[in-house]
C-alpha cells in the first residue's frame, strides 16, 4: 500500500481512533481500570506534546476529538497498551452525508493513478449494513478521483468507522507498543549500567510494571542511558545512584562486578519495600546467574532472558539503539567473591538523585 500523505495534508483529520489489545479481554472491573490509568497516561502524553485534546470513550476504542490529529498520533507512539491509532476525519451520524465528505476526503489525499478500495466496520448496526455502505462510498470516491477500484491490492484503503453518533473516516492504521498501561503492576527496581539494563526495564514497563532505576555511578554517567528511557515515562522516574566508593575487586573482576550490583539492587528492595529487582541478563549470563542472584532475597526479573533476536531488535528500534545482548560477559568461568556484597550497607549510600 502506498503512502497517500499525511492527515494534515489529506484535508485535516479532527480525531484519533486509538484500539487497545489485552486491555479488552479482561472483565469488567479490571477493564475499567487498566483504561483510567491508559486515559491518565495519554493525558501526560498529550500535555507534554502541547496537544488539546477531549476523549470519548466506548467499550472497543478511545476517540480523541483534537485539531491536533497528527501531533496526538505522534505522542501516543510512546503510551504503553496502545495497539494502534489512526487519525481520522469525523463524519455525521446521517449516512446519507459519508459519500459527498468521503469524496472530498478522497480528492485531496490520492495521488495520481492510484487505485483504492472502502473496508466499512460498524460497531453500531442501525442504518446501512456493511457491503451498502462500502459501495455507495466507494462510488462517490471513484466520480470524484476517477480513480480504479481494486479490491485485492489497492494503492489505498479508505476506512469507516461507523458509531451511533458519528463514523470515523481514515486511510492508516499506525501501529503502538502494545502491552499493558504502565502503573497497573508493581514496582521493580532496575539496574542502569548498559543500555540492555535499560531494554530490560523498557520491557516490563511495558508489562504495566512502575520502574525505579538503581545506577552504580554518579547522576552524570546515569544521564545519557535516561536519555533512552525518559520519553517513554508518563512522570519522572526515581533514579537512585551509588554515592560511595566502589569495592576495589568490583571494578577488577567481571563476576564480582556484577555480584556488587546485585547487592545495590537487594539493599534497595529491602529498604523500600520494592517486591521485585531486575536486570539486563540474557543467554550468555546464564552460567552466571546462580552466583549474582545469591545475594538477593526478593525476585530477579531477566526480561531478556527468554527474548529471540528478532525480539530485542524490534524491541531496540522503538528505543532508538542497536540493543540486546550487549552487557559483558567473561568467556571463561569465573568463580567471583565467596560471599555477596552487604546489601544493607549499600543501601546507606545509595541517593534518590
Amino acid at each position: 500500500m502506498k503512502d497517500c500523505g499525511s492527515c494534515v495534508e489529506s484535508g485535516g483529520c479532527d480525531a484519533v481512533i486509538v484500539r487497545y489489545g489485552e486491555i479488552f479481554l479482561k472483565s469488567e472491573p479490571v477493564r475499567y481500570r487498566l483504561t483510567r490509568t491508559l486515559l491518565t497516561n495519554m493525558r501526560s502524553a498529550f500535555r507534554a506534546a502541547g496537544v488539546k485534546f477531549n476523549f470519548s470513550v466506548t467499550r472497543h476504542r478511545i476517540i480523541v476529538k483534537t485539531l491536533q490529529a497528527e501531533d496526538a498520533a505522534s505522542a501516543l507512539s510512546k503510551v504503553f497498551g496502545v495497539v494502534s491509532v489512526s487519525p481520522a476525519l469525523t463524519l455525521p451520524a446521517d449516512s446519507s452525508s459519508w459519500g459527498p465528505l468521503a469524496a472530498e476526503f478522497a480528492k485531496s489525499s490520492m495521488k495520481p493513478n492510484f487505485s483504492f478500495a472502502v473496508r466499512a466496520h460498524r460497531l453500531h448496526k442501525k442504518g446501512p449494513n456493511t457491503p451498502q455502505i462500502e459501495r455507495t462510498v466507494g462510488s462517490a470516491i471513484q466520480v470524484a478521483t476517477g480513480a480504479r477500484v481494486n479490491l485485492t491490492a489497492p494503492d489505498v484503503v479508505f476506512y469507516l468507522e461507523v458509531y451511533s453518533d458519528a463514523a470515523y473516516l481514515f486511510t492508516e492504521k499506525r501501529g503502538g507498543v502494545g502491552g499493558l498501561p504502565y502503573g497497573t503492576q508493581g514496582k521493580v527496581a532496575c539496574l542502569l549500567s548498559d543500555s540492555d539494563d535499560v531494554l530490560a526495564a523498557w520491557a516490563l514497563m511495558r508489562r504495566g510494571c512502575v520502574v525505579c532505576f538503581v545506577h552504580p555511578g554518579s547522576w552524570e554517567s546515569a544521564e545519557q542511558l535516561l536519555g533512552l528511557i525518559l520519553p517513554w515515562f508518563p512522570s519522572k522516574p526515581q533514579v537512585y545512584v551509588f554515592s560511595g566508593e566502589i569495592p576495589a575487586e568490583a571494578g577488577v573482576d567481571w563476576l564480582s562486578g556484577e555480584q556488587f550490583k546485585a547487592g545495590l539492587l537487594s539493599g534497595l528492595a529491602r529498604r523500600r519495600k520494592i517486591s521485585a529487582v531486575a536486570a539486563g541478563y540474557g543467554l550468555r549470563h546464564l552460567t552466571y546467574l546462580p552466583v549474582i542472584r545469591g545475594g538477593i532475597q526478593s525476585p530477579v526479573l531477566t526480561p531478556l532472558l527468554g527474548a529471540d533476536e528478532e525480539t530485542l531488535r524490534r524491541w531496540s528500534a522503538y528505543l532508538g539503539f542497536s540493543g540486546g545482548q550487549c552487557k559483558s560477559a567473561p568467556l571463561t568461568p569465573q568463580h567471583g567473591v565467596k560471599e555477596p556484597f552487604d546489601a544493607a550497607h549499600l543501601a546507606d549510600l545509595l541517593t534518590l538523585a
